[in-house]
């Protein structure tokens, strides 16, 4: 099957919300009657999520509808490239699952791609669903906000041209994913993921443009089901967004940022998926490692890789560390911890660290930052890796490392 356009529905339980996401959407787009398809990725989900779309239609509207799971939930960078990586369609949208969608919001964002062909990423925008009565929403919404031909006509004239976009709702010319690839994996969880993608893309050549129609959005749904842990993880990732970039203040001009910056494929571009991590990596067994007084690793031992999530409060790294030194590192391997300075403060991350942790002589740090398209060859230089509880970096470095 031709496949033109593609959308993404990510989504961690909260199924209710997921349903409303796929029928609006499917109800938006229904003049669009060959060449999409909606894939739903599960993101780990415990609830009834899994079982209720496995029984949906495989078709309907003649829209494919596909479905693709995660064993766990990995974060939203990981399960956005992972999705991106089974996508077939020239025009990707991903989605957050609790959206709502109105007829004739998409119309305009496919007209702006074929008018400008410089155009790369396209977002509607985006209105708060706070006060709307749930009743109405499944009854009469399409129809309390359906939009005239000629209002439809205005929406395709009014572009406005923007450096950031939030990524609950984007549209993705696959020419972006070739060049720029996926979402930056040390954003973890999410947060601040999108902020770093939209540099990329723009730093890249590409604009990214709103165009006037509009959706509802109901808000992080996944995310306040702790509230605790998404303020922590808007500060963690914010701390490694601006360390990252180089900024000083989340409101720094970053137009400044895309002008003064070349594109690099090496530092700019992320595979969507582990397999597209092939390029060769230093050997850091043999040179890269020193431990906390300068000396440069045994390379006759094996390692093990320990890292984290290091400035995330719900991380249980500290723990684990501890635990393992604990019960006693065998003499012939070695522990290295990776702190790479590009996205973490390792001074203040070695504060955090025991000394006596520091001191073992086969305790030994690794601060450079590997490019994501050596990381499958990077981890797979080591034994394995620590896993630590709560972290969704070290997830992620663990798959990397069982491949």
């Amino acid at each position: 099957m031709s496949i033109t356009y593609s959308f993404i529905i990510l989504c961690y339980n909260n199924w209710g919300l997921t349903k409303q996401t796929l029928e609006t959407l499917i109800m938006s787009i229904h003049g669009i009657t060959e060449g999409v398809e909606i894939l739903i990725l599960d993101n780990g989900s415990e609830d009834e999520t899994g079982v209720q779309v496995e029984s949906l239609p495989k078709k309907v509207n003649g829209i494919h509808i596909r479905y693709e799971s995660l064993n766990r939930n990995m974060g939203y960078p990981f399960g956005i490239n992972f999705g991106l990586s089974k996508s077939c369609g020239d025009f990707i949208t991903v989605l957050n699952n609790d959206l709502i969608f109105v007829e004739g919001w998409f119309e305009p964002v496919i007209r702006a791609f074929i008018e400008n062909s410089n155009i790369g990423v396209c977002v509607p925008h985006l209105c708060d669903y706070v006060d709307f009565d749930k009743h109405k929403q499944k009854q009469n919404y399409l129809e309390q906000h359906k939009q005239s031909e000629t209002q439809k006509e205005e929406h395709y004239e009014k572009l406005q041209f923007i450096d950031r976009a939030i990524g609950a709702c984007m549209t993705i010319k696959r020419a972006v994913l070739d060049k720029v690839g996926g979402n930056d994996l040390w954003f973890g969880a999410g947060h601040y993921d999108d902020d770093d993608w939209c540099l990329r893309i723009r730093i890249a050549g590409f604009k990214i443009a709103m165009v006037n129609s509009k959706i509802y959005h109901v808000g992080s749904a996944t995310f306040k089901q702790s509230i605790y842990e998404q303020r922590n993880f808007v500060m963690s990732n914010r701390e490694k967004f601006l360390r990252k970039w180089r900024m000083k203040s989340i409101n720094d001009d970053r137009g400044k940022i895309i002008r003064d910056t070349e594109f690099s494929k090496s530092e700019h571009y992320i595979p969507l998926f582990v397999q597209d991590s092939s390029n060769k990596a230093p050997n850091y067994l043999n040179k890269a490692a020193i431990d906390i007084q300068g000396n440069e690793l045994n390379n006759s031992r094996k390692g093990l890789l320990f890292v984290a999530d290091w400035n995330n409060r719900d991380s249980k790294w500290k723990s684990s560390l501890l635990e393992y030194i604990k019960k006693c590192i065998h003499y012939n391997q070695d522990l290295l911890l990776w702190i790479p300075d590009k996205y973490f403060d390792s001074e203040k991350v070695l504060r955090l660290i025991p000394s006596f942790v520091l001191g073992k002589s086969n305790v030994h740090l690794i601060f450079d930052s590997i490019s994501h398209c050596q990381l499958d060859s990077f981890i797979k230089q080591f034994d394995s890796v620590i896993k630590i509880q709560d972290d969704f970096i070290n997830n992620i470095m663990l798959v990397y490392g069982s491949k």
